[in-house]
């Protein structure tokens, strides 16, 4: 377990910039502040759980806490994602507080999946930098290596699909990012420490051509100059915006492969203070659909 997140430890050179102050963590955890939701992330010896610092449950002796950069680094210690708060569904941090273009470039490219179908040396290749290297600007900006991110991304995906789709697990994985059904069954396995089976939603919505996500925003969120913002600027007959304040719906014409198919949309809407994503299951991965949408609405 990596010293520099035990709790009662000062970060060492080159974190002190990544994760705050051990006082600063332990005000945080104590006061629930939302200020620091996805800015470091709490995991409990006793329990083998990791949570937000804003978790609603009861708060453990500062003894049992342990303090982390990143929900990666808390799984990579072998804690697993508390059932009650999602830590791994956290907003990560915004692109510019990143002090390294390098890791910004990585990040972007290991969201995109990248790394579903590559190794780590050849994403190193491709940002021209060494396979040792870029692992240790991973750390130290966001205190994992880009292969656990990948892990947790997909994981992640793979339990949102699971939990409000009856897709298959074949199609979970394949859309998730995973090249097998053995490595997904693993995977979830490992982040979650159950089977995929035990993820499945009491209320699954029936098949059809389009799966619904819900994603989390940052708060606070300004809605309406997003939405009003894609509205002046939409390309006539790919995108289009419609409604308002609290109704606010945003459309996006999927590029198909031939003129001979159907026109997919993918929508996204505002669902109180999150954003609900309809996405056409087309041929291009929903992993991938995700990530463009992220983009958009970041």
């Amino acid at each position: 377990m990596n010293k520099v997140l035990l709790a009662g430890v000062e970060p060492t050179e080159g974190m002190a910039n990544a994760l705050p102050p051990m006082a600063v963590c332990q005000r945080a955890r104590k006061s629930r502040d939302p200020r620091f939701d996805g800015r470091f992330f709490v995991a409990v010896v006793t329990t083998g759980i990791y949570c937000r610092p804003t978790c609603p449950a009861r708060l453990p002796r500062e003894g049992n806490v342990r303090y982390y950069l990143g929900a990666a680094a808390a799984q990579d210690a072998g804690y697993r994602p508390c059932r009650r708060c999602r830590p791994e569904s956290a907003q990560r941090l915004p692109e510019w507080t990143l002090g390294s273009d390098t890791v910004l470039r990585g990040l972007r490219l290991v969201e995109a999946g990248y790394l579903n179908h590559h190794s780590v040396r050849q994403l190193a290749a491709t940002l021209e930098v060494g396979e040792r290297h870029l692992s240790r600007l991973f750390t130290q900006e966001i205190g994992s290596s880009p292969k656990s991110v990948a892990k947790l991304f997909r994981a992640k995906l793979a339990k949102d699909l699971l939990a409000s789709t009856q897709m298959s697990h074949i199609d979970v994985a394949e859309h998730s990012g995973y090249g097998s059904v053995s490595r997904f069954n693993a995977e979830i396995r490992s982040v979650y420490h159950c089977a995929p089976k035990d993820l499945r939603g009491e209320n699954k919505p029936v098949n059809g051509p389009c799966i619904t996500v819900v994603l989390d925003v940052p708060a606070p969120y300004d809605f309406d100059w997003i939405f009003s913002y894609l509205d002046k600027r939409a390309l006539l007959g790919v995108e289009g915006v419609s409604g308002g304040p609290g109704t606010w719906v945003y459309s996006r014409l999927i590029q198909q492969q031939s003129s001979q198919q159907p026109q997919q949309w993918l929508s996204v809407s505002q669902q109180g203070a999150r954003l609900r994503v309809n996405l056409p299951l087309s041929v291009e991965p929903i992993h991938s659909l995700l990530r463009r949408v992220r983009r958009v609405f970041d």
